[in-house]
């Protein structure tokens, strides 16, 4: 039910919003700065004093309809990937904190940031708006946010701005040694990593929300040994826009969607073991376990184990087992290759034992 007062819609007796729009992400040549590809999305954001589910739709006349769900309801969060025709949850991605912890290209960051970064959501700066994929370019502690707020509740973010620190890891060997390698003029003093900003706002319910959003993602300096010029850092590489469509106040609570069966997990949660990287297992008939749950920390620590043996630039791929898969690979291939030579070998002496005519 909705109750009209003064030309601004107020809650009758729920203190739930419902935000329905559109969004589209676009992702550009680093060089040349040509579209990559174009991705349209509608969205459904419900969030109330204590729980969010966000829902970016992404339309494809290619491939159909993908659908991402995004939410949290305490301490933590997740991101559903649902499988097409209703048929229920395909994978499952779990994060600290309030924050989807995944980038623009899926939607669930910018409802985030314009929807439901409210005080009471936003532990810090870190917590809230570090995305997963960020590494193995920074640490989360070692980014600058600067998030300007809208003065009016509930207080969402109207700009934030995300820098590098003054230095890079070149390549996930460095990355993991954490060895530092300076950052060159022009950006001595850190680079611009990714900007988000509401460009309009409207009067909702109790509080003010945003009407019109955009957010840019510039390339990274780790790009440089591949541009060769430092010129092409200031690109665009994603450009997304968001636009609200509908607004409105509802009396149910939001419910988190049910778990059926063994579905694949990625686990961000166990920083204190693995950092910003992710724990795999299967999870059976619920959305998460508790971090303390002695199967997921095992699970945690033997995946902590493969992390750090891995090659430079060579995920799930231990750097001590290269020589026995690159021997396998040559044995497999062994019998392919004598057959050639043998059939090689024929040709020419069939080709020396044809008489010659004077």
């Amino acid at each position: 039910m909705l109750l009209v007062v003064d030309g601004f819609v107020k809650p009758a007796n729920a203190a739930h919003l419902v935000v329905r729009g559109v969004m589209t992400v676009d992702w550009n040549d680093l060089i040349t700065g040509r579209q990559l590809t174009h991705t349209f999305y509608t969205f459904n954001a419900a969030v109330s004093s204590n729980r969010y589910l966000l829902k970016p739709l992404v339309v494809d006349n290619t491939n159909g309809v993908a659908e991402y769900v995004n939410g949290g309801d305490g301490s933590e969060s997740f991101k559903l990937s649902m499988l097409p025709s209703g048929r229920g949850v395909g994978a499952i991605s779990l994060f600290p904190q309030f924050a989807p912890g995944h980038d623009v290209v899926l939607g669930g960051m910018l409802l985030w940031m314009a929807y439901v970064a409210q005080p009471m959501f936003s532990q810090s700066p870190v917590e809230s708006f570090y995305m997963a994929t960020e590494a193995p370019l920074y640490y989360p502690n070692e980014i600058l946010y600067q998030v300007e707020r809208h003065a009016e509740p509930p207080r969402l973010p109207s700009r934030i701005k995300a820098t590098s620190p003054t230095y890079f890891y070149d390549g996930m060997a460095a990355w993991k040694s954490k060895r530092r390698s300076p950052m060159l003029a022009p950006y001595r003093d850190g680079k611009l990593l990714w900007e988000f900003q509401v460009v309009t706002w409207t009067n909702i319910a109790d509080g003010t929300y945003p009407l019109e959003l955009q957010y840019s993602r510039f390339a990274e300096y780790q790009s440089l040994p591949a541009v060769k010029h430092s010129e092409a850092l200031a690109a665009v590489i994603v450009d997304a826009r968001g636009y609200a469509t509908q607004f409105e106040v509802v009396s149910n609570l939001i419910e988190m969607p049910q778990i059926i069966g063994a579905i694949p997990t990625v686990d961000y949660r166990f920083v204190e073991i693995l950092g910003p990287l992710p724990a795999r297992y299967y999870q059976t008939n619920e959305l998460r376990s508790p971090t303390s749950d002695q199967r997921l920390r095992t699970i945690a620590s033997h995946a902590r184990a493969l992390y750090y043996e891995q090659a430079d630039y060579a995920p799930y791929l231990p750097a001590k087992r290269t020589a026995t898969y690159i021997f396998i690979v040559i044995m497999a291939l062994l019998p392919f290759a004598l057959v050639l030579v043998n059939k090689l070998r024929r040709r020419s002496q069939n080709t020396t034992n044809k008489p010659r005519h004077i």
